[in-house]
């Protein structure tokens, strides 16, 4: 506070000194600094949660279809010589027969369809075909790319009899085509796009009329 002397001695002049006026300047510039902080890490916080919970919300719709697919698949042989086209599966393939719920001049159907689920090159695909075509190598398939990943894999269940005991594992391959695996785990490794992380989901999907697999 600045003094000024007068012929009566000295008053008090309001306003402020040099020194008080840069401490106001400095704690507001800190305190604008924090809540910028504050704020953009909110923002950041709100962008990556949005952004996972569409890779979720992708993952899950995909996920949903396929357990559907695969608690209606059934054994159906293309080539009756081979034996071959019933359920044929390793870690980046799903290859299946399932019925599908449809309407035909508003009467509920079943209609066949030959699914097969494949990883490669960084997108899952999903190719059909569909009613008397699905058991026709001729025919052209109806191919859609699903989501892009950095993996998608699939397992199957097994029973492993052991020395030291027997257990219940999940396998990278299926290995008997003339079965329907009961269980199916599959995983996806989804690319954050805000922060490049890896977001990791996984399903375990039981089929009903599907059988363990037996190794010893």
């Amino acid at each position: 506070m600045e003094l000024r002397e007068t012929k009566i001695g000295f008053n008090k002049v309001g306003g402020f000194t040099l020194v008080e006026v840069l401490i106001a300047c400095s704690i507001f510039a800190i305190s604008l600094t924090v809540v910028y902080m504050t704020m953009r890490t909110s923002i950041h916080a709100y962008q990556k949660t949005q952004s996972e919970l569409e890779l979720y919300q992708d993952a899950n719709n995909i996920l949903d279809k396929v357990s559907l697919e695969l608690r209606n698949c059934y054994s159906a042989e293309l080539d009756k010589d081979s034996g071959e086209g019933r359920f044929l599966a390793d870690n980046h393939n799903l290859y299946f027969f399932t019925l599908v719920n449809s309407y035909s001049k508003g009467v509920p159907i079943n209609v066949i369809e030959r699914i097969n689920y494949k990883f490669m090159g960084g997108k899952l695909f999903k190719i059909i075909k569909k009613d008397e075509y699905a058991f026709s190598e001729q025919e052209p398939a109806l191919e859609d790319s699903l989501i892009n990943a950095k993996d998608v894999t699939f397992q199957y269940l097994y029973f492993v009899k052991k020395t030291g005991g027997d257990s219940y594992e999940w396998k990278d391959a299926w290995l008997d085509n003339k079965m329907i695996p009961k269980g199916v785990k599959v995983k996806f490794e989804l690319i954050d796009p805000e922060d490049n992380s890896v977001v990791h989901i996984e399903r375990e999907i039981y089929v009903a009329q599907g059988q363990v697999g037996f190794i010893e």
